[in-house]
C-alpha cells in the first residue's frame, strides 16, 4: 500500500519544484493552492521512487495524474487495486490519451465546466484594450476620478495585518455565503504562511484605508496564479483597479494570469467571463469504470 501524508509547509521544497517542472497551467499545480486548501480537501501526497502522487479526499479519493519519472503504469495499477472508484482530477487531454493507451477502455473521461480555469493574457489585463473591455476601463477611470490620491502598495510584513483586517471586515459584510465561510479556512492559511509560501501581493488604499488586496504566486515561468482578490463592493471600481494594477506591477513578465475556477457560481462566472479570458482551460476527469 502506498503511504500518504498530509501536506505541510515544510513539504514546499519537495513538491513545488515537481509541480513547476510539470509545465501545467492549472491552479491545481500551485503548491500554495494545494497547501492552503489542504484542511478543506484533506490534501495528501506520497513519493514512489521518482514519482510524486497527490490526492484530495472529499466524498472519495481524487488524484492528480502522477508527476515526475518512474513506473507510471505500475503505480496506477496499484492505485486501481486500492481504489475501485479511482478518479484522476485536473488532467490534460494529452494525459487522458496516455491513460487510455495504458488502460484501454478502463476509464471514462469527462470535462466539468465549473472547474475550468480562466486564463487571461497579462498584457490585456494591463492595458484593457479593445471594445469588449471598454466597461472595465470606465470603472478604473471613475475610480481614479473619485480617488485621485489612491495608493498602490506591495504587501509587506508591516501592512499584511491591515490586509487581514480588511479581509475580516469583508467577511462580515458577506457572512451569509456558505462558500465564503469555507474559503476562509484557506484564506487564513494564505495569511499565516504568506512569507513561507513566497507569495506576491498588493493592496489599494483610499484615504489611508485598505479597500482592496490581492495575492498569488507563479505556477511556472509562463503562468501567474491569483489566489485571492478582495475589495469592498461599496467602493466603486475597487475590484477593477486592484486587478489592473497588480497585473501591471507584478504579472507583466508572465504570458498568462490564471484566475482559477468559478465553481459554478453564477455571479463569479459572469465576473470572470466579463474580462474576456484568453483561454478557458479544460480540466479532464478520468473515473475507473
Amino acid at each position: 500500500m502506498i503511504e500518504f501524508k498530509q501536506i505541510e509547509i515544510t513539504d514546499k521544497d519537495i513538491l513545488k519544484p515537481v509541480l513547476t517542472a510539470s509545465g501545467r497551467m492549472a491552479c491545481d499545480y500551485s503548491f500554495g493552492n494545494a497547501f492552503a486548501w489542504a484542511p478543506v480537501y484533506s490534501t495528501q501526497y506520497a513519493k514512489v521512487g521518482d514519482l510524486v502522487l497527490m490526492r484530495t479526499i472529499t466524498e472519495d479519493y481524487g488524484y492528480i495524474y502522477p508527476l515526475g519519472q518512474g513506473d507510471l503504469k505500475g503505480v496506477i495499477e496499484e492505485l486501481i487495486v486500492e481504489h475501485p472508484r479511482l478518479r484522476f482530477n485536473a488532467m490534460t487531454r494529452e494525459q487522458c490519451g496516455h491513460l487510455e493507451e495504458m488502460f484501454p477502455g478502463r476509464f471514462e473521461f469527462s470535462v466539468h465546466r465549473d472547474y475550468c480555469d480562466y486564463l487571461y493574457s497579462s498584457e490585456k489585463l494591463i492595458t484593457l484594450g479593445g471594445k469588449k473591455l471598454h466597461g472595465k476601463r470606465n470603472h478604473i477611470n471613475k475610480f481614479k476620478a473619485l480617488h485621485p490620491d489612491f495608493v498602490y502598495e506591495p504587501i509587506t510584513r508591516e501592512n499584511l495585518p491591515e490586509c487581514y483586517a480588511m479581509n475580516e471586515e469583508w467577511l462580515r459584510q458577506n457572512a451569509g455565503d456558505a462558500g465564503i465561510q469555507q474559503e476562509h479556512t484557506a484564506v487564513q492559511r494564505f495569511f499565516d504562511h504568506y512569507f513561507d509560501l513566497e507569495l506576491q501581493g498588493a493592496l489599494i488604499r483610499v484615504d489611508g484605508r485598505v479597500v482592496a488586496y490581492t495575492m498569488g504566486e507563479p505556477i511556472n515561468e509562463r503562468v501567474f496564479d491569483t489566489h485571492l482578490e478582495k475589495a469592498f463592493y461599496d467602493v466603486q471600481g475597487a475590484y477593477a483597479i486592484i486587478n489592473q494594477q497588480f497585473a501591471e506591477h507584478v504579472c507583466k513578465d508572465y504570458e498568462f494570469i490564471n484566475r482559477e475556477e468559478d465553481l459554478g457560481e453564477e455571479g463569479l462566472r459572469k465576473a470572470k467571463t466579463s474580462y474576456q479570458p484568453e483561454l478557458l482551460l479544460e480540466k479532464w476527469y478520468a473515473v475507473l469504470k
